[in-house]
């Protein structure tokens, strides 16, 4: 029998990678988007969304690396949720 903390970790954590992946993709997107764009506004667009794609890919490897890990023990389950919360606030203040 298995813990009702550990299944809802997992599943907390398989939600997070579903909402990061899209942001993940559409915000590197409109990175390379603003790259190729000649106007001077592009490289402030570029840093912007190369910083918080970097962060929902961040949030990404750090649940997949979670996933992988499942036994490690309550230290390193808080550790995995810091980092995951501290990349999700990082994204939410940058996008304000």
């Amino acid at each position: 029998m298995t813990d009702i903390g550990g299944v809802f970790l997992a599943k907390a954590g398989l939600f997070q990678a579903i909402i990061a992946g899209p942001t993940f993709v559409v915000l590197g997107m409109c990175a390379m988007f603003a790259m190729w764009e000649g106007s001077g506004w592009s490289v402030y667009d570029f840093l912007t969304d190369t910083c918080t794609a970097t962060m929902a890919g961040g949030i990404i490897f750090v649940v997949l690396v979670q996933r992988q890990l499942p036994n490690v023990g309550k230290t390193w389950s808080f550790r995995f949720e810091l980092i995951k919360a501290v990349l999700a606030t990082g994204m939410w203040i940058w996008l304000m």
